[in-house]
């Protein structure tokens, strides 16, 4: 390599050096936030107050069934509570 540089070559040395070599060109990269201060990451708190208590029912039915815990046990089922109604079947008289 030397005798590259001789001839000059310094590119010829450089590529040699980093292909036989193993040689690696270091980039640093960092980031920061105002005046070298850390980045702030925030994720904000969703405002569960604008959600109707219907709506936290289904949320909480929602989350139990996510976290594979069993559903707590009510007369009616979560979608009764939240204000739908449950498909009727009919009486053998109607048929």
């Amino acid at each position: 390599m030397k005798l590259l540089l001789e001839a000059g070559n310094p590119t010829m040395a450089v590529w040699l050096g980093k292909q036989i070599l193993g040689q690696r060109d270091v980039i640093t990269n960092e980031h920061s936030g105002l005046g070298g201060a850390p980045i702030q990451v925030a994720i904000p708190k969703p405002d569960l107050s604008r959600l109707s208590e219907q709506d936290r029912t289904l949320l909480r039915v929602i989350v139990r069934k996510l976290a594979g815990k069993p559903e707590e046990s009510s007369s009616q089922s979560p979608v009764q509570d939240a204000g739908t109604t449950p498909q009727e079947e009919p009486n053998e008289s109607e048929q």
